[in-house]
């Protein structure tokens, strides 16, 4: 076999190999063998590929098969809290729009569990949601999460297709959701995630932020009226040098916040539909009557 296809690939997909395997084992010693024993069929191989798609699908079947020969063994078996895995085992790997993660009409094939990856490391007391909807209802899945490779249920099957979904997390770590459709049919899953840290603090949220200097105050009214019909779980004032948010009730009409040093702060809601809407434009700073003017910069 050809050296320079051998590095590619293996370049290519050791990662999502590992994650597969990973997601069986919960170990990454486990996963890291298995892979190296996929990349060790594939080069001994005789198989002859046609394609690149071809031999993505011929390393994922293999990882699949020997991770499930893998989880076997009894002392594994043992340890596991996995659902019987399915016959296929999907990744895919999110990145946020508009404050979300989100998928549309994403196909789950018959016995098939999909691995949601959104490239996030989660804090502990964070909240992170899964909502939406699978297609067809009167089909068997699962929802549940791993977190540090240990597999949780959340949720089973439900009358009317509806996956809402919502953990706390008593631990940092790798988080992932999973959706299980153990139904002999095709069904397809739209829905969003939210990921909420405790404090909900956003550290890539600085648009029209304002500086301001210790003992003034920033105000903002007619809050209410500002959000329209938009539907909220909370207002926040955040400061970005200290990574530090307060927060406000959703129903909260206006805010007098004494700046406690001098920074950068910012002030936003947070809709239930876990996107941010920007209040900056609305808020005024004011300073205390003895402030000097000189002193600003």
């Amino acid at each position: 076999m050809n050296p320079e296809l051998i590095e590619q690939t293996v370049r290519d997909y050791s990662g999502k190999l590992l994650k597969i395997a990973y997601t069986y084992t919960k170990n990454t010693c486990d996963a890291e063998d298995i892979v190296q024993e996929v990349f060790l069929s594939f080069i001994t191989s005789r198989q002859e590929f046609a394609s690149q798609e071809h031999i993505r699908a011929w390393l994922i079947r293999v990882t699949i098969n020997k991770s499930k020969n893998h989880v076997k063994s009894a002392w594994i078996a043992k340890r596991s809290k996995m659902p019987e895995p399915c016959e296929e085992l999907s990744c895919l790997e999110l990145q946020k729009k508009d404050g979300l993660f989100k998928l549309s009409r994403h196909p789950l094939k018959a016995k098939e569990m999909l691995i949601i990856d959104f490239n996030l490391t989660v804090n502990s007391n964070s909240t992170i949601s899964l909502q939406g909807s699978m297609k067809y209802a009167d089909s068997n899945y699962g929802i549940g999460y791993l977190l540090n490779g240990t597999f949780h249920d959340v949720q089973k099957t439900s009358m009317d297709g509806t996956v809402d979904c919502s953990v706390t997390l008593k631990e940092s770590g790798t988080f992932y959701w999973c959706i299980n459709n153990t139904s002999g049919n095709t069904n397809y899953f739209s829905g969003n995630i939210q990921y909420r840290p405790d404090p909900p603090v956003y550290r890539d949220y600085g648009a029209g932020a304002i500086s301001a200097e210790e003992g003034c105050t920033i105000q903002l009214s007619h809050i209410q009226g500002l959000l329209g019909d938009t539907e909220i779980t909370g207002i926040f004032v955040y400061c970005h040098e200290k990574n530090m948010a307060k927060e406000y009730p959703e129903d909260t009409d206006s805010i007098t916040f004494t700046v406690p040093e001098k920074g950068t702060y910012s002030i936003y809601a947070i809709t239930k539909q876990g996107g941010l809407m920007d209040l900056n434009a609305y808020l005024s700073v004011d300073y205390p009557s003895d402030y000097k003017i000189s002193n600003t910069t």
